[in-house]
């Protein structure tokens, strides 16, 4: 938004209100809608801001429709667009994608039948989670784990990490990156652990988009005695996720509960502000 802040305020009150959408992560249909208060934001003594309760309604009138309220904060401060851009260039800033992997349940075999899992533990196998090779960044694979059919393989919060060097990623371009490909985690089993290393059988696989992860803010991480030297980080709120997990023919094989993490890292010991 271009302009001072009065010229803001005045073209977004008098324009169409920008929409909040609710909606379910398999569907792209909205659940509840509500057009955004820019109308309530209150001049401050560096821009403007508001702290109110919403209330999202349903987009078609449904009197068995239940409305949702959501705490909204919204502040409108100005940016001196030269800071920005040089920010957005920076050679010393580099963004990391953190996944921590909590826990594996397999709803199919790995040769496709589902499994139901009895109490007697006599189906099972060898399985690891692997990041596919990501904008020249090489693939990872988190150690392997026995699944025992139907019941959740405990994955101990290993993390497989995306980092993206700069250059060729400055700051702007490690987040456009990001948000518009997404990245790629992929399900491979064996009948034993040894096979699994050294012959994976790729099973399922999932696409992580990181919109919400990419637009979190970025909080300041503390220093601490084993920090490097002339280095800051921060890193935003970590976003938990139940990921599915789609075979060749678009059927749920599994789900893996993770928790995902954009981690800054600025060389010159000041972290960026925002994400």
């Amino acid at each position: 938004l271009s302009g001072d802040v009065n010229t803001v305020l005045d073209r977004m009150v008098g324009a169409e209100p920008p929409l909040l959408c609710l909606q379910a992560s398999d569907t792209d249909a909205p659940l509840a809608l509500a057009g955004l208060p820019v109308g309530m934001l209150r001049r401050t003594r560096d821009g403007a801001e508001l702290d109110e309760t919403i209330e999202l309604s349903a987009p078609l009138a449904d009197p068995a429709a239940s409305s949702v309220r959501l705490g909204v904060m919204m502040r409108l401060r100005p940016r001196d667009v030269t800071v920005a851009m040089a920010r957005e260039e920076d050679p010393h800033v580099t963004f990391t994608v953190r996944l921590r992997l909590l826990s594996l349940t397999l709803l199919r075999a790995p040769g496709g039948e589902p499994v139901i899992y009895t109490g007697e533990g006599h189906r099972d196998g060898w399985c690891a989670l692997r990041l596919r090779e990501y904008a020249g960044c090489p693939a990872q694979t988190a150690p392997a784990v026995r699944w025992v059919a139907g019941h959740p393989s405990d994955l101990w919060g290993e993390e497989l990490t995306l980092a993206l060097p700069n250059p060729p990623f400055t700051p702007r371009a490690a987040l456009e990156r990001l948000r518009a490909q997404p990245i790629t985690l992929e399900l491979v089993c064996g009948p034993s652990r040894p096979s699994v290393e050294t012959d994976p059988r790729l099973l399922a696989i999932a696409s992580l988009c990181l919109e919400d992860v990419c637009g979190g803010a970025l909080t300041p991480l503390p220093h601490g005695q084993g920090s490097p030297q002339g280095e800051a980080a921060a890193a935003t709120v970590p976003v938990s996720r139940a990921v599915e997990l789609l075979d060749a023919a678009r059927e749920t094989v599994g789900r893996v509960q993770m928790q995902l993490t954009l981690q800054c890292v600025y060389a010159n010991g000041e972290a960026t502000g925002g994400g």
